[in-house]
């Protein structure tokens, strides 16, 4: 029967991969905007700080990568991560705007 067929290791591999890229994407762009977004708050008298970015675009990449290197090798801990990400960033703009 074509509805009880098992998934292979490599069907697994490449469904871990499309959810780790799914799911990284948009916490690596929350995190990487967030920083910037709170660093060009913190240096509003300093016009010549507001130039340069907190964290730079090779570093969003880093960011990207790791995400997506921790949900292919360690799949099992990758939605752990992601939730620890996710409560901190809500946690952040709770205080942001409390602020």
């Amino acid at each position: 029967m074509a509805g009880s067929r098992e998934e292979g290791p490599v069907i697994g591999f490449i469904m871990n991969l499309f959810a780790s890229v799914m799911f990284s994407v948009p916490t690596a762009i929350l995190l990487w905007f967030g920083l910037n977004t709170v660093w060009a708050k913190e240096t509003v008298g300093y016009p010549s700080a507001q130039n340069e970015l907190f964290l730079s675009s090779s570093s969003f990449w880093i960011l990207l990568g790791a995400l997506i290197c921790i949900g292919i090798c360690f799949p099992r801990f990758f939605p752990g991560i992601m939730g620890f990400c996710w409560r901190q960033i809500m946690r952040l703009g709770h205080w942001i705007n409390h602020w």
